[in-house]
């Protein structure tokens, strides 16, 4: 029996789907697939204009009570679409808003801090992998991950390692990992940056550092 024709738990709108048709997609074949996305957002920005809740913590839970469209393979084109092309262009747009004023307000300290994180944390995940005896690569593999942008990044260093150095069930294990820490990061971390006291710019930090995927860091934002 094959895993891949039951939906992942922490597979959001079909993030981790890698079955691409064996055909060239027609607009048929992506219909169905951003049908739904589409019905799941707008009911996500209903639900957040009526109950003052955020927008992307909507979308996330009705993301969770529709995990289980990623069984029907008719609608994988769609959701593997939204879920990469669709939702970078998205991030993209989103940081058109931020201006280089912006950026150059946080300081040269603020950049050091970030080269040095994400050096500690990739070279915590070698540690520990070897350490479990998982290998070295492993740990880059998921170091990265943690340490970068989530998935993006997981998929980045196994390309750069190859099958040879890390296996499709270590990046399937990072991927999901990532997905379900990132969810319900971005759940969480908000709530529990105001019960601790942190100001704006603090929390910023703290999501912006803690949270591994862009887009949930975004939504946690």
């Amino acid at each position: 029996m094959n895993l891949r024709e039951f939906p992942l738990a922490a597979d959001l709108y079909g993030d981790l789907l890698d079955d691409a048709p064996s055909h060239r997609s027609s607009f048929r074949d992506y219909l169905p697939g951003l049908t739904i996305a589409l019905v799941a957002a707008l009911a996500a920005s209903w639900m957040a204009e009526h109950y003052g809740a955020p927008r992307m913590l909507m979308g996330l839970l009705i993301g969770l009570a529709l995990n289980f469209a990623n069984g029907d393979k008719r609608l994988h084109p769609g959701l593997s679409l939204c879920s990469t092309t669709l939702l970078r262009w998205g991030i993209v747009l989103a940081g058109l808003q931020v201006t280089l004023a912006q950026i150059a307000a946080l300081g040269w300290q603020s950049f050091i801090w970030i080269a040095a994180m994400i050096a500690l944390v990739i070279g915590a995940g070698v540690v520990l992998s070897r350490f479990l005896r998982l290998g070295s690569s492993f740990g880059l593999l998921a170091g990265g991950a943690v340490a970068i942008c989530g998935a993006s990044a997981a998929l980045a260093f196994a390309s750069l390692l190859g099958e040879k150095r890390v296996s499709q069930a270590q990046l399937t294990l990072v991927l999901v990992t990532i997905a379900a820490a990132s969810a319900g990061a971005m759940t969480l971390y908000p709530a529990l940056a105001f019960l601790i006291g942190l100001n704006p710019h603090q929390t910023g930090w703290f999501l912006g550092g803690a949270i591994h995927d862009v887009a949930q860091a975004m939504g946690a934002g």
